[in-house]
């Protein structure tokens, strides 16, 4: 408000009741809203001290027939120095004036009359003790009381003022009448909507007899109901031991968790006792058979709310004819464990929606166990479907199943099929030969390429052997000393004359001499001879006509160290008979080893696919079966086949070509065709 503008000036007035209009609006919007009462009041109370310049106020709110204080400004203050006696009237006041049709003030310091009203009497009971001018609104709507909203006014204000006052509470009190009603109807609306989710709650649970899916269904839906972060239910067995059937939110209960554990160890103490067990982080007064196992799964849960309600079925109503029995409960058979990581929700909230969804889930659970422990149930329910197969309206589906399931057994054994017999293998001509190194040494040439053409003899790759050329040298050079000294002995012994002793024993000297060298180059020339051949072994000829088939062979061999034995090159006919080389799994090779002894002195067929060209299929015969089973290259047993293809027929003719062969057995039922796989599995397995 303008401070230059006079407080009676029209101007000063308009702006005043401009406020108090926005005032006003700004209420009326906060009471369409659904928020809580203190926040709602909180904020009504501190707009109506502030626009009417008041001490102070507090809204009081009415609760199972008396006044509890909801929000209060400055009340403390106000009766700082009012004795507790004096307090009581002026809840004895507020008692009265809740009841009143319009709002009243009650002047500082006086007594409120029984009958009129007025402050004349001093023996009323009711009295404002303060030093304020007390302004008073009942908040009611019709036959419906909520409260009082009271407000502290300076006791100087004019009549016109207090008069003022009095009209913007009734306004305020039917802002708060409006925000009640709301209320009521917000909490209509969650209740309507929380009864029908446990109709459908009620639904759900009773419309199994499977333990498991109605503890499952339990967990689930009864988590959303209560509001828990976990909800877990917990059957007692036949050796009295607990056990966790269903947690919400998990496919399956692993019972070998550690927590699992500790919760069913828990379950157990409570269960002995038969009694709820709420838990929201207070520890006191907890019996010590549970407080160990409490402690035990809080360290490992981390869970700030707990409870554990055992589900009692419902007790017989009590006669006159039969006593009520004060016999202890008998340990629960079923328990729902409600679990939360916060206390947002209270715990008197929590309890009544448990017990919503324990009045439910205990007669379905109780009826699930019940019908799992029948008798023969299993029996029963085949005798059931037997007896509904048979229905006057089943019939025709009956007789007509059967019939379906008959054509097809018969079909199955009755016509036959093309009996195939798959495996793997390559195209191959089917002469060529592998050329080996004869000895160990080094590439030191290589005379030819992949795919060139060469003859019989020609020259392939030559290698070399510094070991071997030492060797040869040193065998040469002694063999030519030896045959030089040979040449001297024998020169010497002839021009020598045996007369005297000595000449005669020079002469033997020289012929024994002479004999042992003759058998010292006899040995050198026979070595002189071997590592000649092995020499001539460092130069790998082409054992036949044909084209190199190995790839790239300056890159693979070129001064790359050999080794005796080691396969360097292949050398085929390509332009001679070509084969398929087919690996049969061991336990097939039956099949075509029987086929091919019933065609006797007939051709077997074999029916390819080239992989360079599998849009066309190509035919062959089976030439031979080897007699032994090999290992293929990825370990599995096997049986080479050899089948002979004509290679005019064959496109995409390349040796190593990958084929897909069909061995043609003959004809099978083609029940046995398409199953003989299983068959065989069913011999080998179940009935070995």
């Amino acid at each position: 408000m303008n401070s230059n503008v006079p407080a009676s000036s029209p101007q000063a007035d308009a702006t005043a009741w401009h406020e108090i209009e926005d005032l006003v609006d700004e209420l009326a919007q906060l009471a369409r809203t659904s928020i809580p009462p203190g926040r709602f009041y909180h904020q009504l109370l501190d707009r109506a001290v502030a626009a009417l310049a008041a001490l102070g106020g507090a809204v009081w709110l009415e609760k199972d027939g008396r006044l509890e204080l909801q929000s209060e400004i400055q009340l403390g203050d106000l009766f700082a120095t009012v004795d507790p006696d004096r307090q009581k009237q002026h809840y004895q006041l507020l008692q009265k004036l809740r009841v009143a049709e319009e709002p009243q003030a009650v002047p500082a310091e006086s007594l409120l009359d029984d009958d009129s009203g007025s402050s004349s009497s001093s023996t009323a009971t009711a009295a404002n003790p303060t030093a304020a001018l007390l302004l008073l609104c009942p908040l009611t709507d019709g036959d419906q009381r909520y409260g009082v909203l009271e407000i502290f006014q300076r006791p100087t204000v004019s009549r016109a003022a207090c008069h003022g006052s009095l009209r913007f509470l009734s306004t305020l009190a039917e802002l708060a009448t409006e925000f009640h009603r709301n209320l009521q109807l917000t909490e209509l609306r969650d209740r309507s909507t929380s009864w029908s989710r446990y109709q459908k709650f009620a639904e759900s649970v009773h419309q199994q007899l499977d333990l498991e899916q109605v503890a499952a269904c339990t967990a689930s839906d009864g988590r959303q109901l209560i509001g828990s972060d976990r909800l877990s239910v917990v059957v007692r067995h036949r050796s009295s031991k607990y056990r966790v059937r269903a947690v919400s939110g998990v496919a399956s209960v692993d019972r070998r968790s550690a927590s699992i554990r500790q919760l069913e160890k828990l379950v157990g103490a409570v269960a002995a006792i038969s009694e709820p067990l709420w838990f929201d982080g207070t520890r006191d007064r907890l019996p010590p058979q549970i407080a160990r196992p409490l402690e035990n799964y809080l360290d490992r849960s981390h869970i700030r709310m707990l409870g554990i309600v055992p589900l009692h079925p419902p007790e017989p109503a009590k006669t006159a004819e039969r006593p009520a029995d004060h016999a202890p409960p008998a340990r629960p058979q079923f328990l729902l464990v409600i679990e939360r990581f916060d206390t947002e929700v209270p715990l008197a909230t929590l309890q009544q929606r448990t017990e919503l969804v324990a009045r439910q889930s205990e007669p379905a659970l109780r009826n699930a166990w019940t019908y799992q422990k029948l008798p023969l149930l299993w029996l029963n329910l085949l005798a059931g479907r037997f007896v509904d197969l048979f229905r006057l309206r089943q019939l025709p589906k009956t007789i007509l199943i059967p019939g379906l399931l008959a054509a097809v057994v018969l079909a199955l054994v009755l016509v036959p099929g093309d009996f195939q017999i798959e495996g793997t293998g390559a195209l191959q001509p089917e002469i060529r030969q592998h050329v080996f190194a004869a000895t160990d040494g080094e590439v030191s040439r290589i005379a030819i390429d992949h795919s060139r053409e060469v003859q019989a003899g020609d020259l392939l790759i030559e290698l070399r052997n510094d070991e071997l050329e030492y060797e040869y040298s040193r065998v040469l050079g002694d063999l030519q000393t030896s045959s030089r000294r040979l040449s001297t002995i024998q020169a010497s012994r002839l021009n020598s004359s045996p007369n005297t002793p000595e000449a005669i024993e020079e002469y033997n000297r020289l012929t024994a001499e002479e004999e042992e060298l003759k058998e010292q180059i006899r040995s050198l020339t026979s070595q002189q001879e071997i590592l000649t051949r092995r020499r001539r072994a460092l130069s790998l000829r082409s054992p036949l006509d044909g084209r190199v088939l190995t790839w790239d062979v300056e890159q693979l061999l070129e001064s790359r160290p050999v080794q005796r034995g080691q396969r360097l090159l292949t050398v085929a006919d390509l332009d001679g008979p070509w084969i398929i080389e087919m690996y049969i799994p061991d336990d097939h090779i039956r099949h075509v080893i029987d086929a091919w002894q019933a065609a006797g002195e007939e051709e077997l067929p074999v029916s390819f696919l080239v992989a360079t060209d599998p849009g066309t299929t190509c035919t062959g015969t089976v030439e031979s079966i080897a007699l032994t089973t090999e290992e293929t290259e990825d370990h599995q047993p096997a049986v080479l086949v050899t089948v002979r293809v004509d290679p005019e027929k064959v496109p995409g003719l390349r040796p190593g070509a990958t084929v897909i062969p069909q061995v043609q057995c003959g004809q099978r039922p083609i029940g046995y065709v398409w199953f003989h796989d299983l068959w065989d599995a069913i011999r080998t397995r179940l009935l070995f």
